[in-house]
């Protein structure tokens, strides 16, 4: 059996993905490279980076009801989505690759 490109698989070291059966299956699979990654790894997902932008961008404000916290989120996030430039900048902080549609 041919391999071109192998398959990788990437997945958490989370108790089910270290069992006995699943680390035997895995060794059967010709095909098939396990990368396990950290169970926590915000470094490594673009939206932590969003949530990060978007809170240094709500800090400091003297807001007086729920109404206002709203209105100061809704005006930051459109900030952002007019901004193409800026989300491919926290998507190239994590080191992915976007790749246009």
């Amino acid at each position: 059996m041919s391999c071109t490109p192998p398959s990788c698989w990437s997945e958490t070291t989370s108790t089910p993905h270290k069992t006995p059966e699943f680390t035997t299956w895995v060794e059967r699979q010709k095909c098939l490279r396990v990368f396990y990654l950290p169970r926590y790894a915000p470094e490594l997902n673009a939206v932590e980076w969003v949530w990060s932008w978007l809170k240094r961008g709500i800090v400091n404000f003297l807001l007086t009801s729920i109404d206002d916290l709203e209105a100061l989120v809704r005006s930051r996030l459109k900030q952002i989505q007019y901004r193409p430039d800026a989300i491919t900048g926290l998507f190239a902080d994590t080191g992915l690759i976007m790749k246009p549609p």
